[in-house]
């Protein structure tokens, strides 16, 4: 019997020195407990929708809202959506926090939403070259659709087309306008 508890004992001291970090303090080796996961706070302007799997806190009248309450309807598609604010600096493809921030929340609802599919259509303001702008668009919807995929969404919902400077919503002439048109729309395709 006491072999048996040495071994025990023996065994989680192993694992927990297998799952824990070791910090030194000191000039001394301790082990140190698992970090946990710190989730963002939702905004003091957000509320919680149901989805038919979860549910998830999302802003008033953010576009993660509409999409969300359009899935959850008969109303057909397709349906195109456009994000609240830049998603991109300029000349970047990288998306910026409050981006990721979205599209874990957009990920999460078409989750919900199996049988979803939508397509990614990516646009920049008119500076620099035709073919530099259209390849962009095109690199910024791609990272959207892999933000999706690394938030579970079969590659297969997902369709990726960049447009370059070719459809503006604002006037070019203004860094407001320039702002408004480098974008990503999310069209729903099927439901």
């Amino acid at each position: 019997m006491r072999r048996q508890i040495m071994a025990a004992t023996a065994l989680t001291a192993l694992l927990l020195t297998a799952s824990c970090k070791r910090v030194v303090t000191e000039g001394k080796a301790v082990a140190a407990a698992p970090k946990k996961k710190q989730l963002p706070k939702p905004s003091p302007t957000a509320h919680l929708i149901q989805l038919p799997d979860s549910a998830i806190f999302v802003e008033r009248g953010s576009t993660e809202e509409a999409l969300a309450a359009f899935l959850g309807s008969d109303a057909p598609a397709p349906h195109t959506f456009r994000f609240m604010g830049p998603e991109f600096e300029p000349w970047q493809s990288k998306p910026n926090p409050g981006t990721l921030r979205t599209m874990y929340a957009v990920a999460q609802i078409l989750r919900a939403y199996p049988h979803s599919q939508v397509t990614l259509i990516g646009h920049t303001d008119n500076i620099g070259p035709a073919q530099k702008n259209l390849r962009l668009s095109q690199d910024r919807v791609d990272r959207m659709a892999e933000l999706l995929v690394h938030g579970g969404i079969q590659q297969r919902r997902i369709t990726a087309i960049g447009h370059g400077m070719g459809d503006p919503i604002a006037d070019n002439g203004t860094p407001e306008g320039q702002a408004r048109n480098r974008r990503i729309e999310l069209v729903v395709t099927a439901k």
